[in-house]
């Protein structure tokens, strides 16, 4: 699993990048690419690096948070 982090640098906002990826969330899904809602992966992801700590992630935490970010099935990539 790929997964790209997108922070909001200025211009990708909610008008920017992630409303165009929203946009063509249909497409992209056909292509393995799944767009993870920040309602979503804000609280996940909070709660991951509390968990480690500064430590890195065993391969067992790595597949339950994506287990917990992923929705749809032959999701080859994931945007946070």
């Amino acid at each position: 699993m790929k997964v790209a982090f997108h922070i909001g640098a200025i211009g990708t906002e909610e008008t920017g990048i992630r409303s165009c990826l929203a946009t063509n969330r249909d497409r992209l899904a056909g292509l393995g690419i799944e767009l993870s809602p920040n309602r979503l992966n804000e609280a996940i992801l909070n709660e991951a690096l509390r968990a480690l700590g500064g430590g890195v992630a065993s391969a067992e935490m790595e597949e339950v948070v994506l287990d917990a970010l992923v929705e749809g099935e032959g999701t080859t990539r994931l945007v946070v």
